[in-house]
């Protein structure tokens, strides 16, 4: 989703991005233990349902993600000042690997990715936020509660740079 780290302003949930990929689409390979632990997690039954009916090829989710900030917001991918993970070192480089296996590059400049980790250690850890209402690994409920965290460090060194 976006969202304005330092100023605090609004997380857009209305419209972020949120698609699953069909297993079946036998592009890259899936570990038994990582599918064995999500299916354990209480968004389990969730994300089976969205599985069944609402997967894409691999192919069509990472196309409609390079448009998804111009149809969603008319935003361009070059005007978005970072984009974040935690880590920066696991779940950009499965999306760059992703676009690789179809002879395209990443959407967003290779120089605006943020690392969450490096700024919740600059603040102490991460920032406890209120997950009310969020389900714990649901991947775009855990996206808006690290968006939200980003923003409360953010405001820490904020004031402490005053």
């Amino acid at each position: 989703m976006l969202f304005e780290p330092i100023s605090g302003g609004k997380i857009r949930i209305e419209q972020g991005f949120n698609q699953y990929v069909l297993l079946q689409d036998a592009v890259g390979s899936i570990d038994h233990g990582t599918i064995a632990w999500w299916m354990q997690e209480k968004s389990a039954v969730k994300m089976g349902i969205a599985m069944e009916t609402e997967a894409l090829l691999l192919g069509d989710v990472l196309q409609n993600f390079v448009e998804w900030p111009m149809a969603s917001w008319r935003i361009s991918w070059e005007a978005i000042s970072g984009v974040w993970a935690n880590p920066a070192d696991f779940d950009l480089p499965i999306l760059r690997s992703a676009f690789a296996l179809f002879g395209q590059d990443i959407p967003w400049d290779r120089r605006s990715t943020r690392d969450a980790r490096t700024l919740f250690q600059l603040v102490g850890g991460q920032p406890d936020v209120d997950g009310t209402g969020f389900t714990y690994h649901d991947a775009f409920d855990d996206a808006v509660m690290q968006a939200m965290a980003v923003q409360k460090a953010m405001g820490q060194v904020k004031s402490l740079m005053a």
